[in-house]
């Protein structure tokens, strides 16, 4: 082999060096990301599940409110109080399943 030519292969053995080092860098940089998404999902989900609660003790709030503002109005207190029973029962039979 010529001089040229061992220049040129070790010129490209470098490169080959570097850029295996570079997509070792980017499956670490993907590899984090993805953790990073993780964390963000399970703190998305429970925020979801937070303001689910937060909701239906607001709902439960609104019809306590109601049942002592409007006792003569009884039509719509049975009406919330028949919907809270049924949100009962879909979650128990959610938790049969």
């Amino acid at each position: 082999m010529t001089d040229n030519e061992i220049k040129m292969l070790a010129v490209f053995d470098e490169r080959v060096h570097e850029l295996v080092n570079l997509c070792t860098e980017k499956q670490q940089r993907v590899h984090a990301l993805e953790t990073s998404l993780k964390e963000h999902d399970e703190k998305l989900q429970q925020s979801v599940q937070a303001l689910e609660i937060l909701q239906t003790k607001y709902d439960n709030l609104l019809t306590a409110k109601q049942l002592a503002q409007n006792e003569g109005d009884l039509t719509d207190a049975r009406r919330r109080v028949g919907k809270l029973v049924r949100e009962v029962d879909a979650c128990m039979a959610l938790l049969n399943e």
